[in-house]
Parts: C-alpha cells; sequence; structure tokens
C-alpha cells in the first residue's frame, strides 16, 4: 500500500512511517522542516529511512 505521512521527520510522524514500512508499506514522507524543535534531530531521522 502507499500511504502519505505528513510531518514524517517529527517524532510521531517518524515512528509511523517506520512501522508501516516494516510491514512491507511504501511510505511518502512530507514534513516542512521547521524549526519548532532541532532541525539537526529531524534530518537525522530522515537519514534512517535511507538506510531502509
Amino acid at each position: 500500500m502507499k500511504i502519505l505521512i505528513t510531518g514524517s521527520s517529527g517524532f510521531i510522524g517518524f515512528h509511523l512511517s517506520k512501522l508501516l514500512l516494516d510491514e512491507g508499506n511504501i511510505v511518502h514522507g512530507f514534513d516542512s522542516m521547521n524549526n519548532y524543535y532541532d532541525v539537526q534531530l529531524k534530518k537525522s531521522r530522515l537519514k534512517n529511512f535511507n538506510k531502509l
């Protein structure tokens, strides 16, 4: 299944995306990468997806 996740590099979006990927789904993530909290943390989370 193809799924779009908004806020995919935030806490909830990241963990939801990872769960869905682990289940074999195709996940398209979108995040504004604003500085509401640490952007470096968000970027490091996105690097985890590139490894999958």
